[in-house]
């Protein structure tokens, strides 16, 4: 009870004490809100244009053609691609000169500066629709602030534009460079395979007559030729001529051996 009493005398002195002095708390009441509605006055709130968008797949002669990519990651990379080139400085400067400047520009022939590039990109962005990652949806948004709504709306299309010209020209270029990587790969397998033509040739050249035997013995081992014939015939001679070898070194061991002791002779077969 004791201590609502004292905060009862407590109220009724602050009401006293503003009774008496009332421009200690009229003033800096006055001087707030004069503050608040001068800045409600001169601040313009910024209105967001927001352009929903969609990145397709490359066209490729493999397959059935979707548009559609068949990885998350490919289609993650191709937005945050986008997202990069859509904040890009040049792209940006390319929007704000293709809609120009502002009517509360006070230098119009400086237009777009460093810091005008600077403040759009803090008001562009690329999202993916309620609070996705990329590469989850095909759809993406760009938004732009500005406190003018139909610039806002000027420049988000202007945005959208230039980054996609951006990005077509940046995946030509990626094409470009592919075709240019498989030209000189196919080059360089045609300057080799000239090389091993040209082997090809000398080793034929030095074949002379028998390079049509050669030829039917790679193109088939199933057929006879001459040369196969001749082959059998030279090996069959030289069984028989290891064969003789053999039985006449026999005998050369037997007579050396009768010379040392005749005796041997009488265990000689016929």
């Amino acid at each position: 009870m004791q201590n609502t009493n004292e905060t009862d005398q407590g109220i009724r002195q602050m009401v006293h004490h503003g009774l008496r002095h009332p421009a200690r708390w009229l003033l800096p009441i006055l001087l707030c809100g004069g503050l608040g509605f001068g800045y409600a006055l001169v601040h313009q709130p910024d209105w967001e244009a927001s352009q929903a968008l969609t990145v397709r797949e490359d066209h490729t002669e493999n397959g059935e053609w979707t548009g559609q990519f068949n990885e998350a990651e490919q289609l993650k990379h191709a937005q945050e691609t986008f997202l990069e080139l859509a904040k890009s400085p040049s792209v940006i400067a390319a929007a704000l000169t293709a809609v120009g400047p502002p009517a509360s520009c006070k230098h119009p022939e400086q237009w777009p500066s460093t810091e005008d590039v600077a403040t759009m990109r803090d008001k562009a962005d690329v999202l993916a629709p309620n609070g996705m990652e990329f590469g989850t949806t095909r759809m993406f948004y760009l938004n732009v602030a500005d406190p003018d709504p139909e610039r806002a709306v000027q420049l988000a299309a202007a945005i959208c534009d230039e980054s996609e010209k951006r990005f077509k020209q940046l995946r030509h270029q990626e094409t470009k460079d592919a075709i240019a990587e498989m030209s000189s790969t196919v080059e360089l397998a045609t300057q080799e395979l000239d090389k091993e033509t040209a082997n090809l040739q000398a080793m034929e050249s030095s074949a002379g007559s028998d390079l049509a035997e050669l030829r039917m013995l790679s193109e088939s081992f199933a057929g006879g030729s001459n040369l196969q014939t001749t082959l059998a015939e030279l090996r069959q001679e030289l069984r028989q001529a290891e064969s003789t070898f053999s039985a006449n070194q026999q005998l050369l061991n037997l007579l050396k051996a009768a010379q040392e002791d005749p005796a041997n002779l009488v265990a000689t077969p016929n």
